[in-house]
């Protein structure tokens, strides 16, 4: 992500929203120290009180054994972007998720054998905590399941305390993943894993819960059949709620041309949107990435077709992260990494209407989309790694919308430093006025890494 000046030759904003007046810089707000260097890093808010900010990153001692095991660096992140005193938790390697009152719940990972080190036999559960001014605090974890994990769980929950793990245990062998979920009721305690999809190989897992429990997880599937019938690949979703558990029936949404990478948001309205980037196997790209999304409009039984949001103007791969994020109308609005015509790749985004249709796209910026965040009032953030005119880094940049419906401002650089790589960003809209990034900064001078947050 990263470095200097902000488009050297900048891209027309396609309808984008013109700014009304000066805006006031971003600045510098706090830090989260590394040792060793950070490898991620993310935030989660609720309503009121500080958020907690999490750092991934390896430890180094894991291998002598191997594995290579991750660790999280957790601090306080008060809305004003100030982080507060850090603490290194064992055995968390994604986001944990904070939610009613000071309440935080944590996903943990351990590895118990390392005889197939891309594939370790790993303990999955999850944990309750807290966040405070004065630091985060984590429970003992509960184990649900030991098995293959090549890729750290997901977890997701709602400000009134409903949550949900779910992961992908892999075995040896192709087409051997079985899908886990593993629920939590508002007020109650952290519940059990049951197996929800098998038969097939899984990936690209992603999940969501709207505020009044409704939730629904998304992923591909990958099905090798005789010679004759070849390989099916199709984006799949399951869907249910917190307290009434999983709907009967799998959502078939769209095909995929080879690996897709989704995101998901989900209403309490009902209405569940997902949104996918389809790309091609093998060593180069032979075809054009097709970014799809599909809807399950509000009292609806089904997914209405799949269509076409996006095409790359050539073979190509650009797109490694998809967002879509819904505010509390269920008007949800779509982010994703695309290519022009002439090789650059460039940040898209599209928001749907009061019939669930997402309008045209626009292109935003070049760069490499990093996060999108959306207030339930409908204001966003867009936040990715820049380009110069030259393909060079120009930092983190933002656009944000101010208004529900409005088109995003012009962007705006975040953070930038010549001798600056930024391969990590967030976005989070902690208070109606505040508008946080924050990324991880590795220095080619050779300094540790460090995650700075800014604000506006």
């Amino acid at each position: 992500m990263p470095r200097t000046t902000l488009l050297a030759a900048p891209l027309a904003l396609l309808a984008l929203a013109p700014a009304a007046q000066a805006a006031p810089p971003w600045q510098p707000a706090g830090a989260l120290g590394a040792a060793p260097s950070l490898l991620s890093v993310d935030a989660s808010f609720g309503t009121g009180g500080p958020g907690v900010l999490f750092g991934s990153r390896d430890d180094r001692e894991s291998f002598t054994r191997s594995v290579l095991l991750r660790q999280g660096v957790l601090a306080p992140l008060g809305a004003d972007g100030a982080v507060g005193p850090q603490r290194v938790v064992a055995s968390v390697d994604a986001p944990p998720v904070r939610y009613a009152g000071s309440r935080v719940v944590v996903a943990r990972t351990q590895v118990v054998s390392a005889r197939t080190p891309s594939v370790p036999r790993t303990k999955v559960g999850w944990s309750l905590g807290s966040v405070s001014a004065s630091g985060v605090t984590v429970g003992t974890p509960r184990w649900l399941h030991t098995g293959g994990l090549s890729a750290p769980p997901v977890l997701t929950a709602n400000a009134r305390g409903d949550a949900l793990l779910a992961w992908v245990e892999t075995a040896p062998g192709a087409g051997t993943e079985r899908l886990w979920l593993a629920l939590k009721r508002a007020g109650g305690g952290l519940g059990r894993a049951r197996v929800v999809r098998s038969a097939g190989g899984i990936t690209g897992l992603a999940v969501d819960v709207a505020p009044n429990g409704r939730f629904a997880i998304a992923y591909q599937r990958t099905v090798t059949g005789s010679p004759s019938r070849g390989t099916t690949r199709n984006v799949e979703v399951r869907r249910g709620t917190v307290r009434g558990g999983l709907r009967a029936g799998v959502d078939t949404v769209g095909g995929s041309i080879g690996m897709a990478h989704a995101d998901v948001a989900v209403a309490s309205t009902g209405r569940t949107t997902v949104v996918y980037a389809t790309q091609d196997l093998g060593e180069e790209a032979n075809e054009r990435q097709r970014v799809l999304s599909a809807v399950l409009p509000q009292s609806a039984t089904g997914f209405a077709e799949a269509k076409e949001l996006d095409r790359t103007a050539r073979a190509a791969r650009p797109a490694e992260e998809v967002r879509v994020e819904a505010d509390e109308t269920g008007a949800a609005t779509a982010a994703w990494t695309s290519q022009d015509s002439q090789g650059r790749n460039v940040v898209r985004v599209a928001t749907q209407d009061t019939r669930a249709a997402f309008g045209e796209p626009a292109t935003v910026a070049a760069g490499d989309l990093r996060d999108l965040a959306v207030a339930p009032d409908g204001r966003a953030a867009l936040v990715w790694s820049g380009h110069t005119g030259e393909g060079q880094d120009a930092g983190v940049l933002a656009a944000l919308r101010p208004v529900a419906g409005a088109g995003f401002l012009p962007a705006e650089e975040v953070l930038g430093d010549a001798l600056t790589w930024y391969p990590s960003a967030f976005a989070a809209l902690p208070t109606a006025t505040t508008w946080l990034v924050g990324a991880t900064r590795a220095a080619q001078d050779g300094a540790e890494d460090a995650v700075v947050a800014a604000r506006r």
